[in-house]
């Protein structure tokens, strides 16, 4: 066991330095807390990921009392930025905290305990930023929910934020050409049925409808997000969705036939490009001069 934590502290040395900086950097001034958090995330996400044996984050082991006050006081910061009349801040701060989370793993719930009621505290405390008037734009939605659906199945991350969240998220969802981009709504499908698979939301079906459908009416949906698309809605179990069989069929031959003449307008373009290149050539060919043949010479 020895052997493991000391490999594994080799592995993430720098890791438990950028977790003090970024607490003594929260505890200077709140509003670099955000900043400080987004950062850990894109250089350790993936490796907070790392299970060890006993079931739980590697990282845990060694630094698991520090990115718990870290988790703490990203909440103690949101609160304190909306009550200087910062609410943005605030939010952006419990969103980057909540997705810093959603990469730890744990062996259990009792495990998980002490940052369920991190959770906790910073959910309440983007609650509180959002009614004191941050909006949460699209990705910011979308933000909450892929916390929710990446998060270990031992910690329930939020997927609602009160009354104001709810609206933002109604508006994106249900509202054909609700998301401004192709690739936040496709995203959004993604964690929403995520969700639905891991029974943290209940089935309606008319927001499912509206979550699948509405990204086909964007004009730069690819065939990979078509297919991410199709993954997505065949992850929800058959017995969730079982009422909506018939619509689900039409929806995904719409998409298939979508797909399929997409690949068809791409393949016509390559076509076209390389004919394209190919008369090039053969014009320049044709126009390049003959070199003369000085008089006396054989050609």
């Amino acid at each position: 066991m020895f052997n493991v934590m000391a490999a594994t502290y080799r592995h993430h040395a720098r890791l438990p330095g950028d977790v003090t900086d970024a607490i003594a950097a929260a505890r200077a001034n709140p509003a670099h807390a955000a900043g400080h958090l987004s950062c850990l995330v894109d250089r350790w996400g993936a490796h907070l990921q790392e299970r060890a044996l006993c079931g739980r984050s590697t990282v845990l082991l060694f630094a698991g009392a520090d990115l718990l006050e870290l988790a703490e006081l990203a909440a103690f910061c949101c609160e304190a930025l909306t009550a200087c009349g910062r609410p943005e801040a605030a939010l952006r701060t419990a969103l980057a905290s909540l997705e810093l989370l959603s990469h730890l793993r744990f062996a259990g719930r009792d495990d998980a305990a002490c940052f369920q009621r991190a959770a906790l505290q910073l959910s309440r405390a983007a609650t509180a930023a959002i009614q004191a008037g941050a909006a949460p734009s699209e990705w910011q939605v979308v933000a909450v929910l892929r916390a929710a659906a990446q998060a270990d199945t031992y910690l329930r991350l939020p997927t609602w934020l009160g009354h104001g969240f709810a609206d933002a998220n109604a508006r994106l969802a249900d509202t054909k050409g609700g998301f401004q981009t192709e690739a936040a709504a496709v995203e959004y499908a993604e964690h929403y049925c995520t969700l639905l698979a891991r029974k943290q939301k209940q089935l309606c079906s008319a927001r499912l409808q509206a979550v699948l459908q509405h990204p086909l009416s964007h004009p730069s949906l690819t065939p990979g997000h078509l297919d991410r698309l199709l993954a997505a809605e065949r992850a929800v179990p058959a017995e969730i969705t079982c009422t909506m069989n018939t619509w689900l069929r039409s929806w995904q031959q719409s998409v298939e036939a979508t797909r399929s003449a997409l690949a068809d307008k791409a393949a016509k373009r390559r076509d076209s490009a390389a004919s394209a290149a190919a008369d090039g050539v053969s014009t320049a060919a044709a126009l390049k001069p003959a070199h003369a043949v000085p008089a006396g010479v054989a050609a």
